[in-house]
C-alpha cells in the first residue's frame, strides 16, 4: 500500500517519540524521492539539528 506524506509523516513522528530517533527517514518508490525528513540532533550536546546534508563524520 502507498502511503501518502502526510501518511509517512505521522508514522515517523509516531516513532520518532517512541524511540528518539536521530537521523534521517528516507522513502522512494523506484527512483521518485516520496519523502525525505531529517530529525534529532547531530550533535546533541551543541544542540545542533540533524538537516538532509548532515554528515556523520563531522561530529565524530
Amino acid at each position: 500500500m502507498i502511503k501518502t506524506k502526510d501518511e509517512i509523516n505521522k508514522i515517523v513522528k509516531e516513532i520518532q517519540k517512541k524511540i528518539d530517533f536521530s537521523g534521517v527517514v528516507l522513502v522512494k518508490k523506484e527512483k521518485d524521492l516520496v519523502y525525505e525528513k531529517a530529525l534529532g540532533y547531530a550533535n546533541q550536546s551543541e544542540c545542533i539539528n540533524n538537516t538532509i546534508q548532515t554528515s556523520i563524520q563531522n561530529y565524530f
